[in-house]
């Protein structure tokens, strides 16, 4: 540690020594530049909207009080989007704590209404909805406070609710609602990140055989959600990890070795390869402070998906007329797994591609190894090479009621998908009957075969072991190096 002190404190600020190191590394000079005047806008930019918005934040999010001062700004909830923004958590003199968001929450405030609406029909147990403010776009959104139940008819509400969701989730076509993006507040499941609603699919081609038919019924189910239990990554009788919103429980390891960087701040300071363990989150039910057994409780996600999908099919008139009001709300079209962009961004800056501009883009060039198996990918990788240069995860939006799809600098790439999602969520509603419930209610029960599964695989570590496993920065981060770029 002391070798370690010496080299970063005195070496490295030896007149002279920091420019000769940069000028062998010029493209980490560039990034260094890059990622300082990125920080000072996007933080100038946030700074500004606290002092435009307080006034409204007091008012729409803390019950007309006043905030107070800002006394604490946390960055890094999120991934780096539109250059090097991402979601900010703001605490105010007043104790109010709120979510900032650098996008359009029109859809969060969307969901918030429709939650309404069931809890208008008299649905048995009535959702907790986030207050929201919108702003043009960006917008704040109130902070939840996690916690447990104190008894289990209350877990049992918590599940209920669980299945209500995923019925309204399974009509408005929604993907990636993995353990990150859901909170356990009490008994009351909470989705915080929307933008996967009324996902446009990519059109997996056509074929007759056993396994492509399957993957057109799973791709409609509720399955595709990622909300119930699902393995992912298993091969060669690994049985992978479940990620889902419904489990994704700490101290699973990944089936794959990812490269970390172990005796940090020391002079043995190294890159190895190792199986990582999944953290975890705040997405469980708990019950006296300690986690539940989802199984325990598949019955409660049964009935409250039964309700709300039949709620659903008795106004069916009224829910179309309601969801053709989604036409223009701006959602994520998700073009590839974040782990993929992870990878290249995390393989890109080796040393050896810090020397020459040119060695990095090439490295970044990966991109279009997977255009061969999915062309469509071709008219999106110049804007994904653009993002990932800077060190961003590359975002696309998309509206529900048009094929085009836009990229991070708000460039439209027309006419790119074969069918607008909000026809697929119309025409899933129009088809919605008993017998399809039954075939979803099937699906859910089977999901949890998955749980046991994980339970049995040997690929799962105690949670003192997984203690002694240095976590990734972001559960991306460690997606990124369990998946080999190409793989489906």
């Amino acid at each position: 540690q002391a070798r370690f002190a010496d080299f970063a404190v005195r070496t490295l600020e030896a007149p002279g020594r920091l420019g000769a190191f940069l000028e062998e590394y010029p493209v980490l000079a560039r990034l260094l530049v890059a990622t300082l005047e990125r920080w000072l806008q996007s933080s100038l930019e946030l700074l500004t909207r606290v002092a435009e918005d307080r006034e409204q934040l007091g008012a729409v999010l803390d019950g007309g009080r006043a905030p107070g001062a800002l006394v604490s700004v946390r960055t890094g909830a999120g991934d780096l989007h539109r250059g090097g923004r991402s979601v900010v958590l703001l605490t105010f003199g007043s104790g109010l704590r709120v979510v900032y968001k650098p996008r359009s929450l029109e859809i969060e405030a969307r969901y918030q209404e429709l939650l309404g609406w069931l809890e208008q029909g008299g649905l048995r147990h009535p959702h907790r909805r986030l207050k929201v403010l919108m702003r043009e776009g960006y917008g704040w959104v109130e902070h939840v406070e996690t916690g447990g139940c104190d008894t289990r008819e209350a877990v049992e509400r918590f599940y209920w609710r669980q299945g209500s969701h995923l019925a309204l989730l399974y009509l408005l076509r929604a993907v990636d609602f993995h353990y990150g993006n859901l909170l356990a507040a009490g008994e009351h499941p909470v989705l915080v990140d929307l933008e996967g609603l009324f996902h446009h699919r990519p059109s997996l081609g056509d074929g007759d055989t056993a396994m492509h038919r399957a993957a057109l019924v799973l791709d409609q189910s509720v399955l595709s959600i990622g909300l119930l239990p699902t393995l992912f990554f298993g091969r060669e009788g690994r049985a992978g990890v479940d990620l889902s919103g419904l489990g994704g429980e700490a101290g699973q390891l990944y089936p794959h070795a990812s490269a970390t960087v172990e005796d940090r701040a020391q002079d043995t300071m190294r890159v190895v390869h190792r199986q990582m363990a999944t953290s975890g989150a705040h997405n469980r039910a708990l019950l006296h402070g300690k986690p539940v057994d989802v199984t325990e409780f598949v019955n409660s996600i049964v009935d409250g998906f039964r309700e709300t999908y039949l709620h659903l099919c008795r106004h069916r008139e009224e829910v179309a007329r309601m969801l053709r009001d989604f036409h223009d709300v701006e959602v994520r079209h998700i073009a590839r797994a974040t782990m993929r962009y992870g990878f290249l961004l995390q393989e890109s800056l080796h040393p050896d591609f810090l020397h020459d501009a040119l060695d990095r883009d090439q490295a970044l060039d990966k991109l279009w190894a997977e255009v061969r198996v999915r062309p469509s990918l071709g008219r999106l990788a110049p804007s994904e090479h653009e993002d990932l240069r800077l060190g961003d995860v590359p975002v696309f939006s998309a509206r529900p009621g048009e094929r085009h799809v836009w990229d991070s600098q708000g460039r439209c790439v027309p006419d790119y998908f074969q069918r607008a999602s909000l026809e697929d969520s119309l025409q899933l509603l129009a088809a919605l009957g008993p017998e399809g419930c039954d075939a979803q209610v099937a699906l859910i029960r089977q999901s949890m075969v998955a749980i046991d599964k994980e339970r049995e695989s040997a690929t799962r570590t105690s949670p003192e072991a997984a203690a002694s496993l240095p976590p990734p920065a972001t559960a991306e981060a460690c997606l990124a190096g369990a998946v080999q770029l190409g793989e489906y």
